[in-house]
Formats: structure tokens, C-alpha cells, sequence
């Protein structure tokens, strides 16, 4: 049979000790706490550049080879399935808020661009003034959006041009 007060006298024996093990030091214990830490998946999409493009114009100030000026990575770093869009920034919109590129130093030398994914088109929505994706992105999946000449008759004059844009996605 248990006997409650040899638990007793030995519960206390256990706290004087840990309290005598603190003397020395002059610290007395006020209580304990605890906190719960709650981990969760990543509910974010990310944009980053994926290249810069550089081509050269032909005498007409066309682009000789390859019409591709940029590339930009879209991730899907949540746990479903989703759909994006994208709209340009800034000097990137023109007056209808389509993409243009602007030349560095010149902000109102442009030219029309458009993004593509595997080769086509994003459609535009006139009523946002965006692009939307063709299909969803998987979880943790990535897609690559091209910005290409939006007529390959586009007259360029040399230099450096930029374009900005900006990824919306439905938060999770």
C-alpha cells in the first residue's frame, strides 16, 4: 500500500533541492511557461526574372533573330492548384494597359510587347487590364512567361528597354 506522506515528504525533498541547487546563485524560480508553435504551409506566389535578352536589330531596326526579350518565373509555392494574372507597371502600360517595353533614359520611346507561355499568348482582359494564365499552375509548380515583339513589323531603335510587371493570384 502507498503511503502518502513518505510521497509527501519526498515530493518536498525533490523541490528543496531544486530550490537549494539555485541558492548559490540567488535565483528563485517564479513558475514555468509554455507556448504552442503552429506550423503552416507556404500560401504564397513568388515572380522573379528569370533572364535579360539581348538581340541584335537588323538594318531596319527589326529584330533579326529571335523575337524572346525577356523571361520571368511564376511559382506556385501553395498547396493547390492555381490561376494568375499579370499587369504591367507603370511606364510597362501603355494607354489600353498593355505591355510595353521603355527605353532607359527615353521613357517615351516604347514599343508594343506581349507574354507568351510554350508559345502562346496570355489572353488580355480589357476590363482589368491584365493577362490571365492559360492554365492553372500546379502546387509547387513553376511557368515560365516569355514577353515577346507584339508585331514583328515593330520598328526598334537601339538601346536598353525595361519592363516591369506585376503577379496577382488568389491568396489561400
Amino acid at each position: 500500500m502507498l503511503n502518502f506522506k513518505k510521497l509527501g515528504l519526498i515530493a518536498l525533498a525533490i523541490c528543496a533541492t531544486s530550490t537549494v541547487a539555485h541558492a548559490g546563485d540567488s535565483l528563485r524560480s517564479y513558475g514555468t511557461a509554455s507556448a504552442k508553435v503552429t506550423l503552416q504551409a507556404t500560401h504564397a506566389w513568388k515572380i522573379e526574372k528569370k533572364s535579360d535578352v539581348s538581340e541584335k536589330l537588323d538594318v531596319d531596326g527589326h529584330l533579326a533573330d529571335s523575337q524572346k526579350l525577356a523571361s520571368f518565373d511564376i511559382k506556385n509555392l501553395t498547396t493547390a492548384a492555381g490561376d494568375y494574372t499579370i499587369s504591367p507597371v507603370g511606364t510597362s502600360a501603355d494607354s489600353e494597359g498593355k505591355f510595353v517595353a521603355y527605353k532607359t533614359g527615353e521613357l517615351s520611346t516604347t514599343f508594343a510587347i506581349k507574354p507568351v507561355v510554350d508559345g502562346s499568348e496570355l489572353p488580355f482582359n480589357d476590363t482589368l487590364k491584365s493577362y490571365g494564365s492559360l492554365t492553372n499552375v500546379g502546387a509547387g509548380e513553376t511557368q515560365t512567361v516569355d514577353f515577346v515583339v507584339a508585331s514583328e513589323s515593330a520598328t526598334i531603335s537601339p538601346g536598353e528597354y525595361n519592363v516591369q510587371l506585376e503577379l496577382y493570384a488568389p491568396s489561400v
